[in-house]
């Protein structure tokens, strides 16, 4: 189990990602990390894996550095494959830099992925499971495909319960959430100026009192006051709050 927050809107994401991650932190206290997406279109990341005092340790840390975007996705984590330290915190990023991911959940055949990925090159960088979906996530995105449809695309590879939030610098107003099974729900909502989503309905107290939930199969863009649901075949869903 682990949380997640992302945010899309007007305002710094960092303080509300930080924010929205002590909402969820209940869900994991062994590391804690933020992507943003800066107003040069990159991403960057911070993240930290010190146990116990990861995300105020986290939250320290943002605050002494230049981090700022008005789109961001953040992770706490309870460890499952991989040692508790920096390198497994999410989130994690594709070879290029230009997807980051955040996951919560198990992907049972991470390990013919990863050699699959190891055998065309890509370096891993952690022990995770997680971080081969940054790397098909990526690999797609790098062909010109969407950022949905290279999530959905990583989605069919894996196996295993999946809830995840991807970034990417070449879509930088979006984020993109996914649920396959039952790992754990995604929570979306919005208001006139922001968009967010959450492993849990209370980190989105502060900007709606109307949710949607995702299903398993289900797949959510959100950009500044906007959500559109889509089923894995790329068909909009409709379905009020």
């Amino acid at each position: 189990m682990c949380g997640i927050f992302a945010y899309a809107g007007t305002e710094n994401a960092v303080p509300l990602v930080i924010d929205g991650l002590r909402s969820v932190e209940y869900r994991g206290y062994d590391s804690a990390g933020i992507s943003v997406i800066n107003s040069s279109g990159e991403i960057q990341t911070v993240k930290r894996g010190d146990h116990k005092s990861s995300l105020e340790n986290l939250a320290s840390e943002v605050a002494n550095v230049e981090l700022a975007g008005v789109v961001g996705i953040g992770h706490t984590r309870w460890a499952t494959h991989g040692r508790i330290n920096q390198q497994n915190s999410h989130p994690h990023a594709s070879i290029s830099g230009a997807v980051s991911i955040a996951h919560n959940g198990i992907i049972e055949n991470f390990l013919e992925l990863k050699d699959e990925l190891i055998d065309a090159g890509v370096q891993f960088k952690s022990e995770t499971d997680s971080e081969v979906l940054a790397h098909l996530v990526g690999y797609s995105v790098a062909s010109g495909t969407s950022l949905r449809e290279a999530v959905v695309c990583a989605a069919t590879r894996i196996k295993g319960n999946t809830a995840v939030v991807a970034v990417s610098n070449t879509e930088p107003d979006i984020v993109v959430g996914l649920r396959v099974g039952n790992a754990g729900g995604i929570v979306v909502g919005k208001n006139d100026d922001a968009a967010v989503m959450s492993s849990d309905t209370i980190a989105l107290l502060p900007y709606t009192s109307e949710f949607i939930y995702l299903e398993p199969g289900e797949i959510v863009e959100i950009r500044k006051g906007e959500v559109q649901l889509f089923d894995f075949e790329g068909n909009s869903i409709t379905r009020e709050a």
